[in-house]
């Protein structure tokens, strides 16, 4: 019987973009943009930072949302997320050649594979790593276990972040920024699922919602802010998007061009930092609006791109 269940679930298809919460997919924008601004540099890096953790959130939360019936073969998330990976490998390790920078991170040669040629590809075997165990869970756990585990996971990891922070930054990379972000990863995974968690739904949320509390009595630099910024901006989209944000009014086109616009982003930014302020908003809208046009081209002309664009 589990067998036909699970084969059952296999089979499912995505939820149809059409009708995909746009609320959420305008933030996965806004989201990306952010993560621009925070590697343009200035004084909004720090608020920009937020970007990251709505954009790793995102990935679990609409798995789990949208998606909670769908197993995906981890052949089919390999294909999704390390071919991209493995082919910008290659683009930003000769882009460093080019600029006479070191290919991998010096102080971990090993680990710093899977940091990358450039400090934001860790995120693609990161969150294949997240969705392969998500998706196992799938299979194997009740939805609302799973809800709860991850929301106490949050709780325990963004309350005692005070604790670990500190030590995690003195770990190879990218353990770092792994340990940064998981709290960010079992949220999302708690928002995801909330609405089919039943009467365990609020008591669960709230509990994310004090950690993030303790979050703030306890700062943590790099984390309060992002943190207590960008979960509940996250869970606001989720439970109150169709509301915010006509049905009518679709930028699922724009969304979807998003991992690709991460993927690119850090070329344009040195082409473009050639020209123009380092550091300004300018900068940053200007390289992301350059990136997001050659993605979103290339993804309509070119179909095949999407392999590597996502």
């Amino acid at each position: 019987m589990a067998t036909t269940q699970v084969a059952s679930a296999t089979t499912e298809k995505a939820k149809p973009k059409a009708q995909r919460n746009q609320t959420v997919e305008a933030l996965r924008v806004l989201s990306a943009f952010g993560i621009v601004v925070f590697h343009g540099g200035g004084e909004w890096a720090p608020l920009a930072y937020t970007g990251l953790i709505v954009f790793v959130a995102l990935s679990p939360m609409i798995d789990a949302n949208y998606n909670w019936e769908r197993i995906r073969p981890t052949a089919a998330l390999a294909r999704s997320l390390l071919l991209p990976w493995a082919f910008w490998m290659a683009v930003y390790g000769v882009f460093a050649i080019v600029r006479h920078k070191p290919v991998l991170p010096p102080d971990a040669p090993i680990l710093g594979v899977l940091m990358g040629t450039s400090q934001h590809l860790w995120f693609l075997p990161f969150i294949f790593g997240v969705l392969v165990v998500q998706g196992s869970l799938k299979q194997r756990v009740p939805a609302q276990t799973v809800f709860v585990a991850s929301s106490l996971l949050a709780f325990a990891t963004i309350a005692s972040a005070y604790l670990w922070r500190p030590l995690a930054l003195t770990w190879p990379v990218p353990l770092p920024q792994w340990a940064h972000v998981a709290g960010a990863v079992f949220a999302g995974t708690a928002i995801g699922i909330a609405p089919r968690a039943g009467r365990l739904a609020y008591p669960c949320l709230i509990l994310i919602g004090l950690g993030l509390a303790i979050l703030i009595l306890k700062p943590v630099s790099g984390m309060t802010l992002t943190y207590c910024l960008g979960l509940p901006l996250t869970a606001a989209a989720v439970f109150f998007g169709k509301r915010l944000w006509p049905d009518s009014l679709s930028i699922q086109p724009v969304a979807d061009c998003m991992l690709g616009v991460y993927l690119v982003h850090i070329i344009i930014l040195s082409l473009s930092g050639l020209i123009l302020p380092r550091g300004s908003l300018l900068h940053a809208a200007v390289a992301f609006m350059t990136s997001l046009a050659i993605v979103y081209a290339a993804r309509r002309l070119v179909p095949a791109t999407r392999i590597v664009l996502g």
